[in-house]
């Protein structure tokens, strides 16, 4: 097939999914045109990586001062500041002209940011628009403004929330195709679909995340003792709350006990926040910032633990810890959109004694470290490849070109 695939912002291994749809799609035979926006070198560079595989690139550049400007023109209207924030004149003109002139079997756009783009050419009669919505933003923003730890991003949440509902309620009725990454998405947006009293009759699909398991497969058996790790990009709000909950709250237990443990918390752009508790530990705290790879963390490591106290759809930290065979003790809440079990694949645990519990409890036995990083990698291996997410988008790809023809 020919694919028109939008995605505002650039795919990369930190925006693995897009990435991966990219590359798969590729290396599958489709011929497939990104359209983008990016916002530093190491994005441009990126982008290279993907105009290797034959991917056609069109991209333009997002200022901070152009999203900041959009953001502005958002606030008096009923549009979320999600839907406003990526929108780039010069690229809009260039998506609309193409997606009209070119023959494309499929337009593809993601993202609550793309769906402005996505409204632009809806339409245009002749292409199959499926919307790819990832999560529900407005569920996120409700447990956001309940739990976060940031008063900014708990108001943030309360402001837009309404509106990111109304919008995000439109769209799923609007477009014929929507995609999202777990049931538990899928349920949030049909209830919105239905939220003016229509039947259910919006299609949201459930095309799951994956993860390379070759990049991600263990290449040493050394790991470090008691080395607890907290992966993610640390700037957003979910993954900063998780990361106090982790120092603040489930830590201070297991040191009661255990004092040499050590928590390192790794990820792009932590808050000077976690800095602090970092240099006030005693060394038991290690925040890194960014790394080019994740993965000889997830070797040192002997657990990683994921204690979201709320969250949006899949979590890749999760998987991605997996697939290295590293023991996983996350909540419930993040283990279900994985069909993952509970006790064989990977731990779970609620409050923050639980949490404590089950780390002491795992950090002193090492037989079952081993059988759940088997486990573990196992089913990452059966359940969570790229080839068979892809394969489930092809089939929304299908019943969206359907429609046209009918």
């Amino acid at each position: 097939m020919n694919i028109a695939f939008l995605v505002p912002y650039t795919p990369t291994r930190i925006r693995t999914r897009s990435l991966y749809f990219l590359k798969t799609l590729a290396q599958n035979g489709h011929r497939v045109r990104l359209y983008t926006l990016w916002s530093n070198q190491a994005e441009r560079d990126a982008l290279q990586d993907l105009a290797a595989l034959d991917i056609q690139i069109t991209a333009e550049p997002l200022s901070t001062q152009r999203a900041l400007w959009n953001a502005m023109r958002g606030l008096p209207t009923s549009i979320p500041l999600q839907a406003s924030y990526s929108w780039q004149p010069t690229l809009a003109r260039r998506w609309m002209r193409e997606v009209e002139q070119l023959a494309f079997d499929i337009v593809h756009v993601e993202h609550l940011r793309g769906a402005r783009y996505a409204r632009a050419v809806r339409t245009t009669a002749a292409h199959a628009l499926v919307w790819d919505s990832v999560d529900c933003i407005s569920a996120l923003f409700e447990q956001t403004r309940a739990y976060s730890a940031r008063f900014l991003n708990r108001f943030i949440s309360r402001m837009e929330y309404r509106r990111t509902r109304a919008y995000e309620a439109a769209l799923v009725r609007e477009f014929p195709q929507t995609v999202v990454v777990s049931e538990a998405e899928r349920n949030a947006l049909l209830t919105l679909a239905a939220s003016n009293g229509e039947p259910k009759t919006a299609q949201v699909h459930v095309v799951p995340i994956g993860t390379d398991t070759v990049y991600f497969s263990r290449r040493t058996s050394a790991r470090e003792p008691a080395t607890i790790l907290f992966s993610g990009k640390m700037s957003y709000h979910a993954n900063l709350t998780a990361a106090l909950y982790l120092t603040d709250e489930i830590m201070p237990r297991v040191w009661a006990q255990q004092p040499e443990v050590r928590v390192l918390i790794v990820g792009a752009n932590p808050p000077s926040i976690l800095q602090t508790r970092a240099d006030s530990s005693q060394g038991k705290i290690v925040v890194t910032g960014t790394v080019l790879d994740i993965r000889p963390f997830l070797e040192r490591a002997t657990i990683a633990v994921a204690p979201m106290v709320y969250a949006a759809g899949a979590q890749f930290k999760v998987i991605e810890a997996m697939a290295m065979e590293t023991p996983v003790i996350t909540t419930a809440h993040v283990a279900a959109p994985l069909n993952a079990q509970p006790g064989r694949d990977l731990l779970t645990a609620e409050s923050a004694a639980d949490f404590s519990d089950t780390i002491l409890a795992l950090l002193s036995a090492p037989a079952q470290q081993m059988a759940l990083a088997a486990n573990g990698r196992a089913f990452v291996e059966t359940n969570l490849s790229w080839e068979s997410a892809v394969a489930k988008l092809l089939d929304v790809y299908a019943l969206a070109r359907a429609r046209v023809r009918n």
